[in-house]
C-alpha cells in the first residue's frame, strides 16, 4: 500500500507538467493599428463607427489612423440659434478614438469610455512600437 502511495506521489509532478505543455496558448489581445487604405464605403463605415462612439457628428481627416493608431476628437461647440459658434463656450473634453487589430478585425475603440466597434470591411496593420 505504501509503495502505491509512494508512486503516486512521485507521479502527480510529472502528471501536472503535462497538463500544462497541452494547454492551448492564450489568444493575444487587440494591438494598435494602422488603416490600410480603404474604398469610400469603409470609410464611410469608419465615421459611423467614430460618431456612434462618441456622441456628436464625426468627420475624421484624410490620413486619419494612416501614420498614427489614435485620433482626437473634440467637443461640438455650442451655436446660435443662426448657427454661429458661441465664443468661449466649449463644453467638455475631447475623447481619444484609438484604432486597433484584433485577430482578422480593426476595432475602433473609445478610449475614454471602453466601447468599441468593428469596422465592416476596413482593413489594418499592427501598428509598429515607437
Amino acid at each position: 500500500m505504501k509503495r502505491r502511495c509512494l508512486l503516486a506521489v512521485s507521479a502527480l509532478p510529472l502528471v501536472l507538467l503535462a497538463c500544462q505543455v497541452h494547454r492551448p496558448a492564450p489568444k493575444p489581445g487587440p494591438v494598435p493599428a494602422l488603416l490600410l487604405p480603404s474604398d469610400a464605403e469603409v470609410w464611410l463605415g469608419l465615421e459611423a463607427a467614430a460618431t456612434e462612439l462618441v456622441g456628436q457628428p464625426v468627420t475624421l481627416d484624410d490620413d486619419a489612423f494612416a501614420e498614427v493608431d489614435f485620433a482626437e476628437v473634440e467637443p461640438d461647440e455650442p451655436r446660435e440659434t443662426d448657427g454661429s459658434a458661441l465664443a468661449g463656450q466649449v463644453y467638455g473634453r475631447p475623447q481619444t478614438l484609438r484604432l486597433l487589430k484584433d485577430g482578422a478585425d480593426c476595432v475602433l475603440l473609445n478610449q475614454d469610455s471602453g466601447q468599441q466597434r468593428i469596422v465592416t470591411g476596413a482593413r489594418c496593420r499592427i501598428a509598429p512600437s515607437v
